[in-house]
């Protein structure tokens, strides 16, 4: 009996290709490593995006306010409510009994006010912080170290040095304290220090610049 066999040829799998030559070998396989590290970066990079834009959408944190005796911010000083063409709106300063209960002497919180227009800027914003706070800034907490009745005999300004030449007289009766002169001198230092072109504040009184002592 003749067995005739039937060769059955099997189809042999793909071989993966690669490039023969070893220089394009090894530039294949760092072209493909490059590859995966850019889809990493960009699948990390999509994932921080979705992740801060939920946290954002979660939270709505209100821009800080600086309650301190340093400068107003620029913007600060560009954002002031409008007022009539002849009126410029400044800042003085101003103690509070409500804000930072760590005892500073010297913290002040700045308080808008409005002046006439063209007036010397510097005076003008001292005669308004030595007029006072008003009845409703009072429920606020607001107060003031500078006695009642105090006058300015000149407020002068030279290579960027303000000088706050103050009057003396019964006003200032009774004065006295680390704690008052510390206050007064960050008010009136605070109130023209909101100015970009004041570097520095000088305090007399009746000419004599040790009136300010502890």
């Amino acid at each position: 009996m003749q067995v005739s066999y039937i060769r059955i040829r099997m189809s042999q799998p793909a071989k993966k290709t690669t490039p023969r030559s070893p220089f394009l070998r090894q530039h294949f396989h760092i072209g493909l490593l490059l590859g995966i590290v850019v889809a990493t970066i960009l699948a990390v990079a999509v994932g921080i995006a979705v992740i801060a834009q939920n946290t954002r959408s979660m939270f709505v944190v209100p821009p800080p306010v600086t309650l301190s005796a340093d400068k107003p911010q620029e913007e600060e000083l560009d954002n002031r409510p409008q007022v009539a063409k002849d009126k410029l709106p400044v800042f003085v300063y101003f103690g509070n009994t409500n804000g930072d209960p760590s005892d500073d002497c010297a913290q002040v919180w700045p308080v808008r006010r409005t002046i006439q227009r063209g007036n010397d800027i510097l005076r003008a914003s001292v005669d308004e912080l030595l007029k006072g706070v008003t009845e409703k800034e009072k429920t606020s907490g607001y107060i003031t170290a500078l006695p009642e009745g105090v006058t300015i005999r000149a407020v002068t300004f030279a290579n960027g040095i303000a000088t706050i030449d103050l009057a003396g007289g019964d006003a200032w009766l009774g004065f006295g304290g680390s704690c008052n002169v510390f206050a007064v001198s960050a008010q009136l230092t605070a109130t023209l220090l909101q100015y970009p072109h004041v570097q520095k504040v000088v305090l007399m009184l009746d000419g004599n610049t040790d009136f300010l002592q502890p």
